[in-house]
C-alpha cells in the first residue's frame, strides 16, 4: 500500500468528504467516482515532498486532472485489476528508464511535463472516464512517486529545467540581443554545443502543417512539434544545462508596451516545457516610455471623443400628408462619420 505524497488541510478534507458522503448516500453506485473527484478537486491546495515549489509552479505546467465526466462506476474487481495494472506499468517504465505521469481530462493550455516530478506527461484517457480508469491513473502515479522517494529523480526528469524556465518571457528578453529569426522552410539553426538542429517546416508533415523539427545530431533522432503561428518567429537558446530553445512568435508594440509571447521547447524530447504571454515595457529609455504612454493616452481620448460625437442626435422637423391631414414629425439624424 502506497502512502499519500500530499498534505491537504483538514478542514478542506472534511468539507469535501461531507459533500461526497451525502452524494454517495443518494447515489451509492457513484461512491468510488466521487472519492476520486474529491482527490482531483483538492489538488490545488496540496503540497509536494518531491518539489517544494509545487504550489508555485503548478499553474505553468499543471498535470492535475481537468473537469471530467465519470461514465460509470465499475465493480470492485475491475477497480482492483486497474490498480494492479497501473502499479505494474509504473514499475516497468521505471526499469526501462522512461517513467511518465499519467493524466486524463481536457488539458488545453497545459504543457508536457509534470510540475511536481518534472517527468513527461502521458495522456491515457479523455474527459469521459470510468472509476477503474481513474484508479489506474492514480495507482500508476502513486507508484512512480514512491519510486522517486526511494531512488531519487530519474534522468528523464526536467525539474531543473522547469525551475530555470519558470518565466520564459523574462529569459527570452534577457537574451533578446542574441535572437535568430527562424524562417518557415528556411535553414536550420544549430544549438551552441552543436548537438541539436532546429528548423521550422511544413515539409515534415503530409498535411502541410507547420512544425518545429528538432534533429539530435548525436543519436540521429528526430522529434516534431506542431507550431501553427504565422511568424515572424525568433529563437534564443535556453540557459546552460537546459537543452532548450525559446521561440517567440509575438514581440510587437501595442499601446505603450510590448506584447510578447514565448514558448519553451525541450530539445531532447521535443516536448513543450512552458509558455507565457505578457506585456513588457517598450525598448528604450524611460523618456521614450513616458512619451509612448502619453501618445497612447491621447489616442484613447481622441477615440472616446469621436464616439461621443457620433452618438449626438439632431432632430429635423418634417411634414407629411396622411389623407387630408398634415402630420408634423421629427426625424433623428445620427452622425456616423469618423476621422
Amino acid at each position: 500500500m502506497t502512502t499519500s505524497l500530499f498534505a491537504t488541510p483538514t478542514s478542506a478534507k472534511a468539507s469535501s468528504l461531507l459533500k461526497t458522503t451525502f452524494a454517495a448516500t443518494l447515489f451509492p453506485a457513484a461512491l468510488a467516482a466521487a472519492v476520486i473527484c474529491f482527490t482531483a478537486a483538492t489538488a490545488q491546495a496540496q503540497t509536494s515532498v518531491i518539489n517544494p515549489n509545487y504550489n508555485r509552479c503548478v499553474a505553468r505546467a499543471s498535470s492535475a486532472p481537468s473537469q471530467v465526466v465519470f461514465s460509470k462506476s465499475d465493480k470492485a474487481s475491475a477497480i482492483a485489476e486497474a490498480n494492479q495494472r497501473g502499479i505494474s506499468e509504473a514499475e516497468q517504465s521505471w526499469t526501462s528508464g522512461d517513467p511518465t505521469i499519467y493524466v486524463y481530462g481536457l488539458r488545453m493550455g497545459k504543457y508536457d511535463f509534470d510540475a511536481e516530478t518534472g517527468l513527461p506527461i502521458k495522456q491515457v484517457a479523455g474527459c469521459k472516464v470510468t472509476s477503474a480508469q481513474a484508479e489506474y491513473v492514480r495507482a500508476h502515479n502513486a507508484r512512480v512517486r514512491q519510486l522517486i522517494r526511494e531512488k531519487g529523480l530519474p534522468t528523464t526528469s526536467r525539474m531543473k529545467t522547469l525551475d530555470k524556465l519558470e518565466n520564459p518571457v523574462a529569459v527570452y528578453d534577457n537574451r533578446r540581443a542574441r535572437r535568430t529569426q527562424l524562417k518557415l522552410n528556411g535553414a536550420a539553426i544549430t544549438s551552441p554545443d552543436g548537438r541539436f538542429n532546429v528548423r521550422w517546416s511544413t515539409e515534415s508533415s503530409h498535411l502541410g502543417a507547420k512544425m518545429i523539427v528538432v534533429t539530435d545530431r548525436q543519436s540521429n533522432s528526430v522529434s516534431k512539434s506542431y507550431y501553427f503561428y504565422d511568424g515572424p518567429v525568433y529563437a534564443v537558446w535556453g540557459p546552460e544545462g537546459t537543452d532548450s530553445v525559446l521561440l517567440c512568435d509575438s514581440d510587437r508594440q501595442e499601446g505603450f508596451g510590448r506584447q510578447v509571447s514565448v514558448g519553451a521547447l525541450d530539445l531532447a524530447s521535443g516536448l513543450w516545457i512552458a509558455a507565457e504571454n505578457t506585456t513588457l515595457p517598450p525598448l528604450g529609455n524611460e523618456e521614450r516610455h513616458r512619451h509612448l504612454e502619453q501618445q497612447y493616452a491621447q489616442a484613447q481620448a481622441e477615440k472616446a471623443a469621436e464616439r461621443e460625437a457620433a452618438q449626438q442626435v439632431v432632430y429635423r422637423p418634417t411634414h407629411r400628408t396622411v389623407g387630408n391631414r398634415t402630420m408634423s414629425t421629427s426625424v433623428a439624424a445620427v452622425a456616423t462619420s469618423f476621422r
